[in-house]
């Protein structure tokens, strides 16, 4: 029912045109992954796959996603799992250490996505400053990650110095995009932000970025940071 539904609104170019960037910008996310990951990306399609059917069939009925606890598990459990790994050397950081610098950033410019909060902004699905904030500062971060893939000159200290930058800018950007969606959870006692955040961040499909993108770009961002202190030596970056 809830698909039918969805599906009956198709038409509506104001719901189509910023759900479009959504799919659009997926399908490049998931063809930007690094082939380094190996047979990891196929866990990433599966839990793709199966957090789209959990929602389009209404299964977390009995979980109640919604829930502060398993909501915050979906969001936030995934890129600090990435962050212990890399921290701890486990078994992905071998494969992080493996993926050229370039790569990293490639996947980063699918954070051009962000120009689907500014769209609905006009159709009157998003909250209109915290869309805004998460859009702008979205684009601006896929913009730098195209420039510095662009011009990637890894042996200069003015280049690593704009790494630095964009990376703690990008990082702190979707940071804040995360912990205000979880502090907007009704289900929170006292919960710190509108109810509007909540609500549009887990209809369908903008749930996709908070509990798919999200901690994939906020790991990305730690492994920036990993290959970046990892080749603090005079031997560029690479």
């Amino acid at each position: 029912m809830l698909l039918l539904e969805w599906f009956s609104d198709i038409d509506r170019a104001d719901k189509l045109i910023p759900d479009g960037v959504v799919y659009v910008s997926s399908v490049l996310a998931f063809t930007f992954l690094p082939a380094h990951l190996g047979r990891k990306i196929w866990w990433f399609v599966g839990w793709f796959l199966f957090l789209n059917l959990s929602f389009l069939l209404d299964l977390w009925n009995f979980l109640d996603w919604r829930g502060p606890f398993l909501f915050i598990a979906i969001g936030q459990a995934p890129w600090v799992l990435i962050m212990l790994d890399l921290v701890f050397k486990g078994k992905l950081s071998p494969k992080i250490a493996a993926i050229p610098m370039r790569e990293l950033l490639l996947w980063q410019v699918t954070r051009l996505m962000g120009l689907h909060f500014a769209l609905a902004i006009y159709g009157g699905y998003a909250p209109e400053e915290f869309s805004l904030q998460v859009g702008f500062s979205e684009v601006i971060t896929g913009l730098g990650a195209l420039a510095l893939y662009l011009g990637f000159r890894p042996n200069k200290g003015w280049y690593r110095t704009l790494l630095v930058f964009w990376n703690t800018y990008g990082l702190t950007s979707m940071l804040t995009a995360e912990f205000r969606t979880v502090l907007a959870n009704p289900n929170i006692p006292k919960a710190h932000f509108s109810r509007e955040i909540f609500q549009y961040m887990t209809a369908y499909p903008q749930n996709w970025c908070y509990a798919f993108w999200f901690p994939i770009a906020i790991g990305i961002h730690c492994a920036i940071y990993f290959k970046m202190y990892h080749s603090r030596s005079p031997k560029p970056i690479t």
